[in-house]
């Protein structure tokens, strides 16, 4: 049975994809002297899902295997990791 649909992403950064190639850029059904990047992607199966933005997320959360969800953050000290956040947005200024 179908439950919902997702739309995934290539993961470019871990397949270690490249953006060397390059294109002519077309004008008016004609080739120009310039050109553009184009990315090279690797062959793989390395895709993105972004859950969070998702409005059917647990749905997709049922079917992730368990290796593939997100374990949740446990920080036992807030105060402390706000301070420490706090202090490095101060040290960029």
């Amino acid at each position: 049975d179908l439950i919902c649909v997702i739309n995934v992403q290539h993961d470019c950064w871990r397949a270690k994809c490249s953006s060397d190639g390059k294109r002519t850029v077309r004008q008016e059904r004609e080739d120009t002297s310039r050109s553009r990047p184009v990315v090279s992607h690797a062959n793989s199966e390395l895709y993105i899902v972004n859950t969070q933005a998702l409005h059917n997320q647990r749905w997709i959360r049922v079917a992730l295997p368990t290796h593939l969800k997100p374990s949740p953050n446990s920080v036992t000290d807030r105060a402390s990791l706000h301070r420490h956040a706090a202090a490095s947005l101060r040290d960029t200024k």
